[in-house]
């Protein structure tokens, strides 16, 4: 039911920025990398300047082991918003594990 209402969403209002990160995280959470990384390219293509999208596509990139770029993103993602948990989040554990 959650595919279906994300690419519902996505099919009324395909520049919608919340029904883009939504998509991307739900690709992700599912293993599909090609699908999450299209919606979160789309999203940053569209909304370059918000940490949301920024943070997905970030953690996208933390899955294909892109590391460098994913860590620019959520750099990038904090200096917009500095309380943005997921963000500061994924970029502690980050760069713990380099």
């Amino acid at each position: 039911k959650a595919a279906k209402s994300t690419e519902q969403a996505l099919r009324y209002e395909p520049n919608r920025r919340q029904a883009l990160v939504n998509a991307a995280r739900y690709r992700l959470v599912l293993g599909h990398l090609t699908r999450a990384e299209n919606h979160a390219e789309r999203a940053v293509r569209l909304f370059p300047d918000k940490a949301s999208t920024l943070t997905i596509a970030a953690l996208v990139d933390i899955e294909q082991q892109r590391l460098q770029r994913a860590q620019e993103r959520l750099e990038k993602a904090l200096q917009i918003m500095p309380n943005h948990a997921e963000a500061r989040a994924a970029l502690a554990s980050l760069i713990g594990s380099q």
